[in-house]
């Protein structure tokens, strides 16, 4: 694949319905023991139609409980984090994200990182309301330190959450939209 390919379909024929859906179910086959790794796509570039094999890892099946006792969605989730845990975990909405990602991983090895990112997003609460409050950053930001508060019972970030919980709070409008300030 190339940039400025377009990619007309699946399994040797052409979507028939949602793109997106039909692609992702073809992934999921594809990484199946059954699918050993291979995915068809037909692709068009410049003027000529062909069908091209791309070779993906193969992991396996997701369970009926996925992402729950499920061994497909558990390397999805490591090998999200082995990424994650590369790069820095910046002080917004984003970094809250990625944070939440090496918690939900259940790996010792990155709670030292995740304390320290905790702590500073906590010490720096009251800086994250302004009057232009974002919504999402305070939301981002409240939900990983309370899941980092749920799982390590540290104390020292409740007035963090509860700062940007009342910022939330204050910053609902009355019909239930959100007003910044």
């Amino acid at each position: 694949m190339q940039p400025g390919d377009v990619i007309l379909g699946v399994d040797g024929g052409r979507f028939a319905a949602d793109a997106r859906q039909s692609l992702a179910r073809a992934i999921q086959v594809a990484e199946t023991e059954a699918g050993g790794g291979t995915l068809r796509l037909t692709r068009w570039r410049a003027g000529s139609v062909a069908e091209p094999r791309l070779a993906l890892r193969v992991l396996g099946t997701y369970a009926a409980t996925a992402p729950y006792d499920c061994p497909k969605s558990r390397r999805i989730l490591d090998d999200a984090c082995d990424v994650l845990a590369a790069e820095p975990l910046r002080p917004d909405l984003f970094g809250a994200v990625n944070g939440l990602a090496l918690l939900a991983s259940g790996r010792p090895e990155f709670l030292p990182r995740v304390t320290e990112f905790a702590r500073s997003l906590a010490a720096g609460a009251s800086v994250a309301v302004r009057d232009d409050m974002r919504t999402w950053e305070c939301g981002y930001r409240t939900l990983f330190l309370a899941e980092y508060h749920l799982l390590t019972g540290d104390r020292g970030v409740l007035p963090a959450i509860e700062t940007l919980t009342l910022a939330l709070a204050r910053g609902q409008g009355r019909y239930g939209t959100f007003g910044h300030g």
